[in-house]
């Protein structure tokens, strides 16, 4: 990904006349990458859609019951350790 500035110095470059080659030798961008932004112009990249993300503690809930999975790991209180006896 280039940055803004490189972006107009190649549409700038390529309005003066120059050459795909020449802007590539020139900012030092390979001719293909400048060949892109030059067809692409201004225009903002377009992204796929994100794929939904598990959660931690989706990961670890069962799929047949997750709310009393969840529940009974959740809820659970700490047990005091037992009295040793001697």
């Amino acid at each position: 990904m280039i940055k803004l500035g490189e972006l107009m110095m190649i549409l700038d470059l390529h309005r003066q006349g120059l050459s795909v080659s020449a802007i590539a030798r020139q900012t030092g961008i390979d001719r293909k990458t400048v060949r892109k932004y030059i067809e692409r112009g201004m225009e903002a990249p377009a992204y796929g859609p994100l794929r939904p993300r598990q959660t931690v503690i989706e990961a670890f809930s069962c799929p047949a019951c997750p709310a009393e999975c969840l529940n009974g790991i959740i809820d659970r209180k700490p047990q005091a350790p037992p009295a040793s006896g001697g």
